[in-house]
């Protein structure tokens, strides 16, 4: 905790005062960064077409777990409850906003609920090996069935 007081240019006690234990602040940590990709919702949707909207969103928080990935060796089985407790609403209540964006404008099927869809960003400390590269199959799933995405389709022979 010292080094992160001193990287964060703050004095310990400050670091202390907020954040009484290393659990705590990863918990806010953590906290934070869902925060930051479910407000990221209406300017995707404002600029950009559901359904791309949608792709960018998923590899943000695909992107955000993979950074995020080994704080749970920090956490304790009771703080992994809180962290999905406190995210897995909000995460659904953003997908499902761009999920029905893309089902008004025809874009997107309406394949499944997005409760079957999200991982939320708190599995991202789960101890498992990092994916190699990151494919959002919920957003193929729901948007496009099995279908690949149109920069993954091979041309024809």
């Amino acid at each position: 905790m010292h080094q992160v007081a001193q990287r964060a240019g703050v004095g310990a006690g400050s670091l202390y005062r907020n954040f009484p234990t290393r659990e705590a602040l990863v918990l806010a940590v953590c906290q934070d960064e869902v925060d930051r990709i479910i407000a990221t919702v209406p300017g995707l949707l404002a600029k950009l077409p559901p359904l791309e909207a949608l792709r960018h969103w998923t590899m943000d928080l695909v992107e955000a777990m993979r950074r995020k990935h080994g704080l749970g060796d920090a956490l304790s089985p009771g703080a992994h409850r809180t962290i999905s407790e406190r995210t897995y609403g909000p995460v659904i209540a953003a997908l499902t906003e761009l999920l029905d964006a893309g089902k008004r404008d025809g874009s997107i099927r309406a394949a499944r609920p997005p409760a079957t869809c999200s991982s939320s960003p708190a599995h991202a400390g789960a101890r498992r090996p990092a994916p190699t590269t990151a494919r959002p199959t919920c957003a193929r799933s729901s948007s496009t069935g099995s279908a690949p995405l149109p920069h993954e389709r091979r041309p024809a022979d």
